[in-house]
């Protein structure tokens, strides 16, 4: 179907009213009007991550928008935000014209923030590839078709262009061609196609298999590292005790940032003033520890160093975190928050961030449960991260239909506006670890906003609750992570290279290889998949898999080898699953070129033996497999006795039959016992095709005149 061309049917005057409905920030007072024609407004989703739809294209008034934001107390404006590709203006203000001219034609409605960022560095990129080719443009409608070779030629010239440049170049040329009468859309076949990204590659079974495994051992052990801080902070009050508090506080020996966090705690929970403590002679002190642990019934325990008390000091210290690191009210008058964080480091040997990887859900802390599951399910990113949860009877769970031995998740695929419905066994891995998550991440679930699955606490987010939701972006963000899973695990590819990372897109490539590895037929595997076509799955999962035309190759070869072995009779009859499976004639051939019983055709070179009822009589190209060919023979041999009725005498009939019944009876001597009893039970099956092929008497010549 051809495109159609949209008409530039607005004129310069016509331009504010337009852009004053599509590109003008209503929501947004400051700098709206200022700024005006030098930002475009993008669509932005509730999921987006974008702090504003302004996409400024003048750098000069983004970083003015920014500092003045952040002066009003939103922190995330960087207060010297960088220069991006996407800020066309600034070093371009003599094509001032032209650049408003192509972006009041393209931008006659708003666009996603991708599509717009993309078309916006393209603008940029073929201006500046024009001008070291002298060609200088007023406006759009001086764009030609031939402009397009010149910047291609110089893009797959010059190695410092990548892909994505190229790419969006493309997009550009193709808005033009919408827009511009007398301006074709050519793409030279020597570039190839530009915005392809190429077949997407399945992940080995044996990367599939490491991934696994080493993501079912993390999550073990981040199950019993979380499930071991949740017994800490619960274990907090009796640790905390006025006796233990005594104890560790006596057996200091001089008052530093720790026995002050004692006496305040004494003084708080318990009204004790131990503060005195120090205020004595060093002899009137030792007799003050002897009084004070008189009047203690039970002895306390010492606080000394340890992983339990950097858990619990860091909640005491910091009550809301991680939502906030502000230091609690009551040890404010001590020290600050950054010197509270020094001193669960200094005290204990255990950072803020240490303990933050066990003590929350974190980013690292929830890809292995990510990964896991999109490994077990088969499901996309879009549907995986779509799984949410529900409240019920005061408690968290996974939103699913509960069937009792498993349970059916629903999520939406939003690209066909459909519903995915998953699979899962209530006493497996995935749900376990699922439950686990669930119950750890309870407060995040209790002040998020929403109730996706997938959500975790980011303390250094720009967000005022911290909480965030996992999707492809921060996926990048864990790559770079030095707690990643990739970095802690060692996982090699079937060439031992190290992987750093993986495209989470081949895993459901790999997991239908998977599902055919077990068995599954194509049927299942399409609705395993949730696609309404089978072609769908052979096209995308199947067709351009590496692995899986490799297991066709080893299949056909391993046919082949157990042919060739069954033609030369080789095969080892007894228990053989394969020779169950055929039903033929009675015997194979070794060579059908080359026939040996009496008065055989003489062949021609484009002529093949296909007498199968000489194979037993005489010829020495005939290979017998009793399981397959025994029935047949059976059927022959009573066929060939019934025929005695059918002739005058039995003279005649052994002019016709003797050779051929002698050659049948005689092989049946080599067969055992149960092969002749499961001959004798089977031959029934073949009475009317030795039949039907006794009958074609005619040659094949009369037959093709029929």
């Amino acid at each position: 179907m051809a495109r159609q061309k949209r008409k530039l049917k607005y004129l310069d005057s016509d331009l504010i009213n337009l852009q004053d409905k599509i590109h003008f920030d209503i929501k947004d007072e400051l700098f709206a009007e200022k700024h005006f024609r030098y930002y475009i407004m993008c669509n932005t989703s509730k999921s987006s991550s974008i702090k504003t739809p302004r996409k400024y294209f003048y750098h000069k008034f983004k970083k003015e928008y920014f500092i003045e934001k952040n002066n009003q107390g939103f922190k995330y404006y960087s207060l010297n935000p960088k220069i991006s590709k996407s800020c066309i203006l600034d070093n371009r203000i003599k094509h001032e014209s032209l650049i408003f001219s192509i972006i009041n034609a393209i931008f006659i409605d708003r666009k996603s923030e991708k599509i717009t960022e993309s078309l916006l560095i393209a603008i940029g990129l073929v201006i500046d590839i024009l001008e070291v080719k002298s060609i200088s443009l007023n406006n759009i409608n001086d764009f030609k078709t031939e402009h397009q070779l010149i910047v291609y030629d110089e893009l797959y010239k010059d190695a410092k262009y990548p892909n994505q440049d190229k790419r969006d170049i493309t997009r550009f040329f193709s808005e033009l061609s919408l827009l511009i009468n007398d301006f074709i859309l050519v793409i030279p076949k020597k570039y190839g196609k530009l915005n392809s990204k190429g077949k997407l590659k399945e992940l080995s079974s044996s990367v599939m298999y490491q991934l696994d495994y080493f993501a079912l051992e993390e999550l073990k052990f981040i199950k019993v590292k979380a499930e071991q801080y949740i017994s800490f902070i619960e274990e907090k009050k009796a640790l905390l005790s006025v006796k233990n508090l005594l104890t560790t506080l006596l057996h200091s020996k001089k008052q530093n940032i720790y026995s002050k966090f004692l006496i305040n705690k004494l003084l708080l929970d318990y009204n004790i003033d131990a503060s005195v403590i120090f205020k004595l002679h060093p002899n009137k002190k030792e007799l003050k520890i002897q009084e004070i642990l008189k009047t203690l019934s039970i002895g306390g325990i010492v606080l000394s160093n340890n992983e339990q008390l950097a858990v619990i000091w860091t909640k005491e210290l910091f009550p809301n975190y991680p939502k906030n690191i502000q230091l609690s009210e009551s040890y404010s008058c001590i020290t600050d928050s950054l010197g509270g964080r020094k001193f669960i480091k200094e005290q204990f040997g255990f950072s803020v961030e240490e303990i933050d990887r066990y003590l929350y859900p974190s980013r690292e802390t929830i890809y292995p449960l990510y990964l896991f599951l999109m490994i077990r399910t088969g499901l996309n990113n879009e549907t995986l991260l779509d799984w949410k949860v529900e409240k019920k009877e005061s408690k968290y769970k996974l939103k699913s239909d509960d069937l009792g031995i498993m349970s059916l998740i629903e999520s939406k695929k939003k690209r066909s506006n459909s519903i995915i419905t998953c699979v899962i066994k209530n006493d497996s891995d995935e749900m376990k670890f699922v439950n686990f998550y669930i119950n750890w991440a309870k407060d995040i679930f209790e002040s998020s906003k929403n109730k996706h699955l997938f959500q975790y606490f980011n303390r250094t987010s720009s967000k005022e609750s911290k909480i965030e939701s996992l999707n492809t972006r921060i996926l990048g963000y864990i790559k770079e992570s030095p707690r990643s899973f990739f970095k802690k695990y060692e996982i090699y590819n079937e060439k031992n290279e190290r992987i750093d990372f993986i495209d989470h897109r081949l895993i459901r490539k790999s997991h239908n290889f998977q599902e055919y590895l077990k068995g599954k037929q194509e049927f299942e595997r399409q609705l395993s998949k949730k696609h309404i076509d089978s072609r769908t799955t052979k096209n995308h999962y199947e067709n351009n898999s590496i692995e899986w035309s490799e297991s066709k190759k080893c299949k056909i070869a391993k046919s082949q080898n157990f042919l060739v072995s069954m033609f030369k009779g080789n095969i080892i009859r007894k228990n053989h699953p394969l020779t169950k499976l055929f039903n033929g004639s009675m015997a194979n051939c070794k060579n059908n070129k080359k026939p040996t019983f009496s008065n055989a055709p003489n062949l021609k070179e484009n002529e093949y033996c296909i007498d199968w009822t000489k194979c037993l009589t005489s010829c020495e190209q005939a290979s017998v497999i009793p399981k397959i060919h025994g029935p047949v023979i059976y059927a022959w041999i009573d066929f060939m006795e019934k025929q005695k009725d059918e002739f005058i005498n039995e003279e005649h009939w052994g002019k016709e039959y003797l050779h051929d019944y002698k050659a049948a009876t005689d092989t049946l001597k080599y067969f055992n016992e149960d092969e002749k009893r499961f001959c004798e039970k089977e031959k029934y099956k073949h009475f009317e095709f030795v039949k039907m092929i006794l009958k074609r008497t005619v040659k094949i010549g009369k037959l093709k005149s029929a």
